[in-house]
């Protein structure tokens, strides 16, 4: 990986996080939605739920179309679900770890 490669990645990965919006991208995994469906789901202003979008729509993790007046917001690329299950595994081999360390 080259210095480049590493700044693209660290900007994706800067972009997811904060915890609205990795709640966003889960969301969104179950399918397309506009703010005023996703407004309800976070105690938020809607201009502030749509600054977390602003920065998921950055990375290119979610784009958007326009369905009438509504703007519809999906994931680009569904892959970037993956990095939950890795993320987990982490967490659960670090705590496990940890356990055995300290004997619990």
């Amino acid at each position: 990986m080259n210095y480049d490669e590493a700044e693209i990645k660290v900007g994706i990965i800067k972009a997811m996080a904060h915890p609205v919006r990795l709640m966003i991208i889960d969301e969104l995994s179950r399918g397309d939605k506009c703010v005023c469906e996703l407004l309800p789901m976070f105690k938020l202003d809607q201009s502030t739920l749509s600054r977390h979008m602003s920065q998921l729509k950055k990375s290119g993790i979610i784009t958007e179309k326009k369905e009438g007046v509504r703007v519809i917001h999906h994931l680009a690329t569904p892959c970037i679900l993956q990095v939950f299950g890795c993320v987990m595994n982490v967490a659960k081999d670090d705590f496990n770890r940890k356990r055995k360390t300290l004997k619990i």
